[in-house]
């Protein structure tokens, strides 16, 4: 009985650890996600191969800075630049794609969290501006109307996700801000 409760106990254990890793950042991770990145961009076979695989999304994303880095690496997937991109992912520390694209979902989210601290109430009053002008009498397609509602549903969730970052990922990315806007081409408006 003790034994299978040993094997139980560590099941439990490796899931926590697991659960726990899924919603940590570190400052070593942004740095090895900033490498990596600026190691993929400098490609250009790469870059090239990116872009391929961004039009034939048909136009549904505006440039690829427009997509998440998971979006990316699930983008990559299937085209010749992916064994590049996993190769270099893996010289940088990651395990796989997703890791990768974890950690840099997670660091640009929070560096949106520093970059728009105290703005999110205006932003979603903008938001909320847009919606009443949509229905409103505006002289545009429904299907124009129905890009901006996808547009602002997408905005609304994302400042959702950056009003929820964690303390400890904005720390995380602080030191690292500048490299990570310079790897993601990012600028603030402001």
């Amino acid at each position: 009985m003790s034994r299978i409760m040993t094997m139980l106990m560590a099941i439990v254990l490796m899931v926590l650890t697991t659960m726990a890793r899924a919603d940590t950042l570190h400052s070593d991770e942004v740095a090895r996600f900033v490498d990596a990145t600026r190691a993929l961009l400098a490609d250009e076979a790469f870059t090239e191969d990116l872009l391929t695989a961004w039009q034939d999304l048909d136009g549904e994303r505006q440039f690829p800075g427009s997509l998440m880095p998971s979006e990316l690496a699930a983008l990559i997937q299937g085209h010749d630049g992916y064994a590049f991109f996993e190769a270099t992912l893996e010289t940088h520390g990651f395990d796989t794609a997703s890791d990768w694209g974890r950690t840099g979902d997670l660091s640009l989210v929070a560096l949106m969290s520093l970059d728009m601290a105290g703005s999110e109430q205006t932003m979603q009053a903008e938001l909320d501006r847009m919606v009443r002008q949509l229905e409103g009498e505006l002289p545009i397609s429904n299907q124009q109307r129905q890009n901006i509602q996808v547009m602002i549903s997408h905005t609304r969730r994302l400042l959702e996700r950056v009003a929820a970052v964690p303390q400890a990922h904005r720390d995380a990315v602080r030191p690292h801000a500048d490299s990570l806007r310079e790897a993601l081409d990012y600028y603030r408006d402001n």
